[in-house]
């Protein structure tokens, strides 16, 4: 079997469930190296920055509480940039009462 015979999940048989479920298992003993290379591949230097694409990506995980904040990340970062884009940089305030 090269994939399964259905479209929607719920076309699915006990076949097609079997081939992915042995699929699935192999992604997830792969898992852990494909996370290390996607990891490493952020090593470099960020164009004209002085961190890394890794350090940032790594900053922006450890401050965020929850999902939401990165949803939004654009709009907080105008805080920092916002001036020199000639973007209002307080555009984040819109969000002060969010809980």
């Amino acid at each position: 079997m090269q994939h399964v015979s259905f479209k929607r999940m719920d076309e699915g048989n006990s076949e097609d469930y079997a081939f992915l479920s042995a699929l699935e298992d192999e992604c997830v003993v792969a898992l852990p190296n494909r996370l290390l290379a996607a990891l490493t591949s952020l090593e470099g230097p960020l164009a004209g920055y002085q961190i890394s694409q890794l350090e940032h990506s790594l900053q922006s995980a450890t401050r965020a509480e929850v999902a939401w904040i990165i949803e939004h990340h654009g709009v907080f970062q105008m805080h920092f940039f916002g001036d020199a884009m000639r973007v209002n940089r307080n555009a984040g305030e819109i969000f002060r009462e969010h809980a």
